[in-house]
């Protein structure tokens, strides 16, 4: 609780400050835009229920990879021809399994993908193996457990 009337007093005096020397067009140059692009899937549907919050550009910008939970494909989206290109089956247990929550993904090379979970992360190649796979428990940052 005297952790939380800090917070809430330190939060108000942050807060508070002069605004005379706002001008009322301050935020009138402020211009947003957004961009909307349409991928043919073809006969396949492409996983949005994360919103590509994980997904990955290639290292040339060609290819958008995103990770489908549902039936545990790496979608392969062409950002040339805007269509789906393929889907790489991944497994969820076993040996060379992901896991059953894939968090994001990290496209490293033309051959090599990183896919992070909670307590770890794990290296894949685009066939599916699993290369190597790194907990958080071992490392320190700064001092401080992960």
């Amino acid at each position: 609780m005297r952790n939380l009337t800090f917070l809430i007093l330190f939060f108000l005096a942050c807060c508070t400050g002069k605004t005379e020397n706002a001008r009322v067009d301050y935020f009138s140059k402020i211009h947003f835009s957004k961009d909307t692009v349409l991928i043919n899937p073809g006969d396949k549907i492409i996983f949005l229920k994360s919103q590509l919050f994980g997904a990955d550009k290639s290292g040339d910008e060609k290819y958008l990879f995103n990770f489908n939970e549902d039936d545990h494909t790496l979608e392969r989206i062409n950002l040339d021809e805007l269509r789906l290109e393929e889907k790489l089956p991944f497994e969820k247990e076993g040996p060379n399994g992901t896991g059953h929550s894939v968090g994001r993904i990290k496209v490293l090379s033309k051959s090599q993908i990183l896919i992070n979970a909670m307590n770890h992360c794990t290296l894949f190649s685009f066939e599916g193996e699993k290369l190597m796979k790194i907990f958080f428990e071992n490392f320190s940052l700064g001092g401080h457990p992960m």
